[in-house]
């Protein structure tokens, strides 16, 4: 079965050369790799041209497209876009071992799943007790029985054929939307719809999580809108306390990603901007202070 490779991608052109330097040794190669562009500049679709006759010499065809401002439907786009009978998305910042892809789609070949997930290792992450007390609940309030997704997972193109998309209604920076197109997934084709690659040592994610004004509006304005969507109006009410709550966990915890760029002040701000714009953050607008 032909193999697609779809990578969303903004203002990452060293990131992306990483990624187009790891798939050209992978221990099964695909049949495209297709890199879905956000950037404000060419940098990324400059590279690309740069490396599409070594991906030709190896029969791979490597596209670029300009996506649609949202990371969540740029996924949709390449996918939709792809060729492929089996359709790998993966973040632009992630190390793969050498049969990654294999394992990925091999796993899915001999399963009746639509989808496998591939576990991250993130080497920023700080586990506090605090986090694994705070974070777990915190998924199961907003995802259900979904907790576990990440950037790296393949799919049957039936899936989306089947019109089961990201969210297109999330602009820009959303934190959450595999875990939101995982339930989609369990809502379509059930529990066993979904498996997970137990191994870790699968991927690595290199970078560093910069908790700026964007990524606080996005957890907060995520927070209320999958609350609503995957809870209806009793968790809507419930995402109020929840998020007042997790402001305040983000101001004394030191746990978890990354690192925050901004101070207390700018995190309530980020917090309350989300309660006073309600109507857009139910649209799918979370935009920062």
């Amino acid at each position: 079965m032909s193999i697609s490779i779809v990578v969303p991608t903004k203002n990452r052109s060293s990131d992306v050369k990483e990624t187009l330097d790891t798939l050209l040794n992978q221990s099964l190669l695909p049949s495209e790799v297709i890199f879905a562009d956000d950037s404000t500049d060419l940098a990324t679709k400059e590279l690309i041209e740069k490396y599409r006759s070594v991906y030709s010499s190896k029969s791979i065809e490597l596209r670029h497209v300009w996506d649609s401002g949202s990371t969540a439907r740029a996924r949709t786009l390449g996918g939709l876009k792809s060729k492929g009978g089996i359709i790998v998305y993966m973040d632009d910042d992630l190390i793969i071992k050498k049969d990654t892809i294999e394992i990925l789609v091999r796993t899915l070949e001999r399963t009746d799943a639509m989808a496998v997930w591939g576990n991250i290792y993130f080497q920023d992450s700080r586990r506090s007790r605090l986090i694994k007390i705070v974070e777990n609940p915190y998924y199961r309030f907003i995802f259900g029985r979904i907790s576990r997704a990440g950037g790296l997972f393949a799919v049957r193109r039936k899936v989306l054929e089947d019109g089961v998309w990201f969210d297109h209604n999330l602009d820009g920076y959303a934190l959450g939307e595999d875990k939101d197109f995982a339930c989609n997934l369990h809502k379509h084709y059930g529990s066993r719809g979904i498996v997970q690659v137990e191994n870790s040592t699968l991927v690595l994610n290199k970078g560093t999580l910069i908790k700026s004004r964007e990524y606080y509006a996005s957890l907060f304005g995520t927070t209320i809108y999958f609350s609503k969507k995957w809870g209806g109006t009793t968790h809507l009410i419930l995402a109020v306390p929840l998020i007042l709550f997790l402001c305040g966990f983000h101001m004394i915890s030191e746990g978890g990603r990354g690192k925050s760029a901004i101070n207390k002040k700018e995190i309530v701000e980020a917090c309350l901007n989300a309660l006073k714009n309600l109507k857009s953050v139910l649209n799918g607008k979370f935009d920062p202070v």
